[in-house]
């Protein structure tokens, strides 16, 4: 393949993979909370793993910021989007190549992250329980007590106790399904991670939007996001090799 094909055959791809983004993004589940289960982030990842960093980023970030646009949210949410999404495509895609041509012990970083993860959370909730502490906030009117600083460690224990799972059942998995396994986990905890960041202060940056509202509306969408997270994990894992190895097959 020429120097000039390549430039084309990686254009055609990106173009390709965006568009997939968006449509997948507009594949759909409403959940109760407001947010919805959807496939941009399985396209995103994917594309990632396949191309690379940069290829990953495109996809992500204008795939499913250009399905933000058409579904009209707000210009927060859509901001919101093109940042997280682009990083998480750019470092999902830089971990994989390097794990793929490094040989680490997957299984060995996983536990450690897992440990890390839960030691954090146990390191936070110690507060929580020694002063039974929370933040009263308003929302129309009405005070309601939301222990906000139990979410994190929440979401740290989720996180590591997840990773355990996974280096439990690597047992008798290639190299490359563990990479692939390992790295979609990674990503969808940088995704859930920068959601909740972006969900929390952009809206009070760009649009005045009080923080303690924007952290209840965080707090809720968090369940979707997991169940958004699995899913796409499920998916990454099932089509990444059929996919390669067809790809492989034309490049021949």
């Amino acid at each position: 393949m020429t120097n000039n094909s390549k430039k084309i055959y990686y254009m055609v791809i990106t173009a390709l993979f965006t568009a997939l983004s968006f449509a997948g993004t507009h594949i759909k589940i409403n959940l109760p909370t407001g947010d919805f289960i959807h496939l941009g982030n399985f396209v995103c990842i994917l594309s990632s793993f396949l191309f690379g960093p940069t290829i990953g980023a495109i996809t992500g970030g204008l795939g499913m910021g250009l399905a933000d646009i058409s579904m009209g949210f707000m210009p927060s949410i859509i901001i919101r989007t093109f940042i997280v999404k682009s990083l998480m495509g750019a470092m999902t895609g830089f971990l994989f190549s390097w794990l793929v041509k490094k040989e680490k012990n997957i299984k060995l970083l996983m536990i450690i992250q897992g440990s890390f993860f839960i030691l954090l959370g146990i390191i936070f909730t110690i507060p929580y329980f020694l002063e039974n502490n929370g933040f009263n906030i308003s929302i129309d009117g009405l005070e309601k007590f939301i222990p906000i600083n139990a979410v994190l460690p929440i979401l740290l224990f989720i996180s590591g106790i997840s990773l355990f799972l996974i280096a439990v059942i690597f047992k008798g998995l290639k190299y490359l399904d563990k990479v692939v396994l390992y790295t979609a986990s990674v990503a969808i905890f940088i995704n859930i991670s920068l959601e909740f960041i972006g969900k929390v202060f952009l809206p009070y940056f760009l649009e005045r939007i009080p923080i303690t509202t924007n952290l209840v509306s965080a707090i809720s969408k968090i369940p979707g996001s997991i169940v958004t997270g699995f899913i796409t994990i499920t998916l990454v894992v099932l089509v990444y090799e059929p996919v390669i190895k067809a790809l492989n097959k034309e490049k021949v």
